[in-house]
Order: structure tokens, then sequence, then C-alpha cells
């Protein structure tokens, strides 16, 4: 999909979770084992049932009482996009933004992807754009991870953490949600549940 607009399209890979229940959890549940866990994943890394514990937290991350204050303008940016050129907030102006920081070892970053992809074709009609950015990771890894899974979201490349930094991101994955006005409507530390908890989210920002 296209910061400007088009219909945002799901890989097969992706489409045949989507299918398979747009409700099922994307977070992993307290006792479950977790789906496509990477096989790089240390067991300090691997879920337990607190999504935002797997997070690798930005150097000099704020405080949690230091976090983006809801109604605020959201910080702009502009990184390295996956195809080859930029992406920033300007190019989403105008339209509902759901910011996502996350990294390809993050297995509830992993679960969450499908939602988001079945969100943004659901609600592409109504202007709602995802915008992926991978914090710290070098582009061959994200390329890869992207073509494998057929993920067709617009990925940004935080190579520095200074935007997650700038977004107060404290661990991955976390989901900004921003009205069409550029203004923060909620911070999401964590993966969202299941569909329903992702489209009560996006009730906030959509038209």
């Amino acid at each position: 999909m296209s910061p400007a607009g088009g219909r945002p399209r799901i890989g097969p890979a992706l489409a045949a979770l989507v299918l398979a229940g747009s409700a099922a959890a994307c977070g992993p549940r307290s006792g479950e084992p977790v789906a496509q866990d990477p096989p790089s994943l240390t067991a300090g890394e691997r879920a337990t049932g607190d999504a935002i514990a797997y997070g690798t937290p930005p150097p000099g991350a704020p405080a949690e009482a230091d976090r983006l204050s809801l109604g605020e303008a959201a910080p702009d940016f502009s990184l390295d996009s996956l195809d080859g050129g930029t992406i920033g907030l300007g190019d989403f102006a105008g339209r509902p933004l759901l910011i996502n920081f996350w990294a390809t070892w993050c297995a509830p970053c992993i679960e969450e992807m499908p939602l988001l992809a079945g969100a943004a074709a659901q609600f592409d009609t109504q202007g709602l754009a995802v915008l992926l950015v991978d914090v710290g990771e070098e582009i061959g890894v994200v390329q890869a991870f992207v073509e494998e899974r057929g993920l067709e979201l617009p990925v940004a490349m935080d190579y520095n953490n200074t935007v997650a930094y700038a977004y107060r991101v404290s661990g991955y994955p976390t989901s900004v949600l921003v009205d069409a006005r550029g203004r923060v409507v909620d911070v999401r530390p964590g993966a969202f549940r299941d569909g329903e908890d992702l489209r009560q989210a996006l009730a906030a920002i959509l038209p």
C-alpha cells in the first residue's frame, strides 16, 4: 500500500491467517505455546503472557511516566523505507494512522501482523494507514522476513532507535494511534489481543 492511498494487499501467508479468523488472539496467552517463534529467540524473549516483556528497550528509554501525552502532536520523523525510498509522518497527513513498532525476533509482533494487515485492508476506504517501524535491525533481515511472509504493509527502518525513543517506546510491539489531525490518541504497549480489541482501538481514530 502506498502512503498516499491505494488498497493494501495481503500476501498469501498472511491471508491464510486472516481468513482463519481475525478474532484469534494475537498475543500469547498464559500457559500456551507461541506460534512462529523465530529460531534465534532466546529463552528470556520467549512469550510468557506479557507481550511487552519481550521488547528490548531502546538505549536511554524513558521511564513509564515519561510516555507520550494523549492529545499532543505526534513527533515528526522521516526514515528509510524498505522499498528504497523514504517515509515519514507527513506522508500520512490527513489520514488516521496506526504506527506499529516491532522487530523480526519478537514473537508477539509476528503474531500480531495478520491483524494489522487485515485492519489495513478492512478500513482502507475510511482512510486508515498502518505503518510498521522496524527498530534497530539491518535491512536485509527485515527484507527477508517481509518477503517470506508476503507482508505488503509499508515498512520504515528505525536503525538507531531514534524514532522509537521520540515515541517513548519501551518494548515491542507498541502501537501508537494518530488521528487525521496528527494528534496522539492512544498508545498501546504489547500486542492487540484479537480482532475485536484492535477494532475497538481503531474506533478512536476512524471517521
